[in-house]
Order: C-alpha cells, then structure tokens, then sequence
C-alpha cells in the first residue's frame, strides 16, 4: 500500500529561499539523504504565470529549491517560482511551449 501527499506551499519573503536550501540541505546531510539544490528556468506561456515577473506572450520562469529523498520514498521537491509560489519542474514542463 502506497501514501500519496499532495501539498502547496508560498514563501512569504523568497528572499530567504537560499537559507531554506542551506537548512534543508544540512538536514538531508546529517540523515544521510541525497539532496540536491535546483535552479532552472522554463519559458512558459504568460496565461499560466500571471503572477511571475515579465512581459509578452512568453516568459522566462526561474525555479530555485531543492529535492531530496528519504529511505524508501519517492523524491520530494521543494522549488519555487520567483513569485514564492511552490512549483515543479514537470508542471512548469507541461506548461511549456
């Protein structure tokens, strides 16, 4: 039998998103979990990014976080758009031109 969590999240201040990424990391570090720090970004259609940054039909969306596995689980994914709000690479892929 498998557990499923579905979760959103928002940072109130994404300016403190890099020391999240340091505390998590340290986390995952000292559980001996693999981690790994995230900073892509993603052309994506303006219609479904109304809240991040740019202008035009198109724009660049950077996603910054970090994923990390614990013992038998799927890996978890803590990314963020510009805006604060709680992403990952594949719905921003799904989205993409």
């Amino acid at each position: 039998m498998g557990l499923t969590l579905h979760y959103s999240a928002r940072l109130r201040r994404p300016d403190l998103l890099p020391a999240l990424n340091e505390e998590i990391a340290d986390i995952c570090q000292s559980l001996n979990w693999p981690c790994q720090i995230c900073d892509d970004v993603f052309e994506v259609e303006a219609q479904y990014v109304p809240d991040e940054p740019g202008e035009g039909p198109v724009k660049a969306v950077r996603l910054q976080g970090i994923y990390f596995t614990p013992p038998e689980c799927e890996t978890f994914s803590l990314t963020f758009t510009p805006a604060g709000r709680l992403s990952s690479a594949i719905n921003l892929m799904a989205a993409d031109l």
